[in-house]
């Protein structure tokens, strides 16, 4: 059974400035939790026991978000505040969290490199800090989890995505037609005339140690080692496989996807559809 993940939350966030200038994009609000939180406990559904997260400069709050905080704690008990108590209580719960620093912002493989000791002979789920899926039934860790367990490849989650957004991801090509599929190449954000296919890397993947043979071999390219240089190198040898996922993925890297998210979840998971509804027509009004 797979007990161990990497959750990779080293990044810039660049593209949600100047929100995070200080503050994680890891740690976006989804309605009331921090997006971080919402992955976390993903993964502690499917199984998932050891976490080690992989943080870069200035995001501390990550690490404060899963410790406890005794003071608050304090005032809620004498509050009887029992509700507020559990949802703060509840990060520290999900499983054992370590964090590892990555100093220099080197790239995907790069950080995936630095859990090589932590991850010993096992192998692990490695996903982002910033993405979040929702589906029915089996979550998106759940249903690689499977995959990899059945078949004892690495596989990594796909999702198709619209023909203007090619460019945006890295594209397979599969072989057959069943949702689970042996991954034939692999090009990192090709232009839409060289692409095969809109199926695209969702991110979450089940990667064996095999991962820091392929990644020892890669070459930076403007200063960073990325993990899809050694997925190029496993398909080679027949060591890479691609679930399409039941669900739909929410990309919170961006303006537009934090707020689809948010509206998609406070309608679909809080109750709160009609009051939006209601709200939304009224402003277009």
């Amino acid at each position: 059974m797979i007990k161990k993940a990497v959750v990779l939350c080293g990044g810039l966030a660049t593209r949600f400035l100047p929100y995070c200038k200080s503050i994680p994009k890891e740690m976006l609000p989804v309605v009331d939790k921090p997006l971080i939180q919402i992955i976390v406990e993903d993964l502690h559904n499917a199984g998932i026991e050891d976490i080690m997260i992989i943080i870069g400069r200035n995001k501390e709050c990550i690490v404060n978000h899963f410790d406890r905080n005794v003071e608050l704690e304090e005032r809620l008990i004498a509050k009887n505040k029992t509700k507020e108590l559990e949802s703060i209580k509840t990060p520290e719960s999900l499983a054992s969290i370590v964090f590892k620093r990555q100093i220099v912002p080197k790239g995907t493989g790069h950080a995936i490199e630095m859990a090589k000791t932590w991850v010993g002979n096992d192998p692990f789920v490695m996903c982002f800090g910033d993405e979040m899926f929702v589906t029915q039934g089996d979550n998106v860790f759940q249903q690689i989890i499977k995959e990899y367990e059945e078949h004892k490849k690495m596989v990594i989650a796909c999702t198709e995505v619209e023909t203007k957004d090619i460019p945006l991801y890295g594209i397979v090509r599969k072989s057959g037609n069943g949702k689970y599929f042996k991954v034939e190449e692999f090009v990192e954000k090709p232009t839409i005339d060289k692409a095969h296919s809109n199926i695209a890397n969702a991110g979450p993947a089940v990667l064996t140690p095999k991962i820091f043979d392929y990644l020892k071999d890669c070459k930076e390219s403007n200063f960073e080692i990325t993990v899809t240089d050694a997925y190029a190198m496993a398909l080679q040898e027949d060591n890479l496989y691609g679930r399409l996922i039941d669900g739909t993925k929410l990309d919170l890297g961006n303006r537009s996807a934090f707020v689809k998210a948010n509206i998609y979840m406070a309608m679909k998971e809080y109750g709160m559809e009609d009051e939006i509804v209601s709200y939304v027509d009224k402003i277009k009004k």
